[in-house]
């Protein structure tokens, strides 16, 4: 239902919102190429659900660069992303609480009627940083319907943060 909803909706208006606003114009649901009118349907089908996706994980790396910088003792820094995962190098005597800090801003980076899960695991590299291997503590599975985001606190032993050097 709420997909025949999303279609209809884009071939009246030409476009899908994602849920914070953002539209994504369609015009292949006007073709007169039915193969081209059913790549449209899909795209109708897809923008909201994965550019949704795409607009709360912006807000949420956003939300975690802001208390990151207002925690410099914490010397976390936001190294890349990979996919749906956010990447931080931190030392070792703070990966707990900058873990703690990425996670709670993930969850809450925006209101939704579902409760948003950030799982969180770290280590020496980014492999073993999967989040399998080192769970939050108090961190337990959600009984109800939930989003899922991936941050993985990447913890260099013994190696101070850095920048990153221009073209490295």
């Amino acid at each position: 239902e709420y997909l025949d909803r999303q279609v209809g909706h884009a071939t009246v208006e030409g476009f899908t919102e994602t849920i914070l606003g953002r539209r994504r114009y369609i015009p292949e649901l006007q073709a007169a190429n039915p193969r081209v009118r059913d790549l449209g349907r899909r795209q109708a089908l897809n923008a909201p659900i994965q550019g949704s996706a795409s607009d709360v994980f912006k807000v949420a790396m956003i939300e975690v660069d802001r208390v990151l910088r207002a925690a410099p003792e914490l010397e976390c820094h936001m190294l890349l992303t990979v996919h749906d995962e956010l990447v931080f190098e931190v030392p070792e005597a703070a990966v707990e609480r900058a873990a703690a800090l990425v996670q709670e801003r993930m969850e809450h980076a925006v209101e939704l009627e579902v409760r948003l899960q950030a799982d969180v695991g770290w280590g020496t590299n980014w492999s073993d940083a999967r989040v399998s291997n080192a769970r939050m503590p108090g961190s337990r599975p959600t009984r109800s319907a939930s989003a899922r985001a991936i941050a993985r606190v990447t913890c260099f032993s013994n190696v101070p943060p850095r920048p990153l050097a221009p073209g490295s």
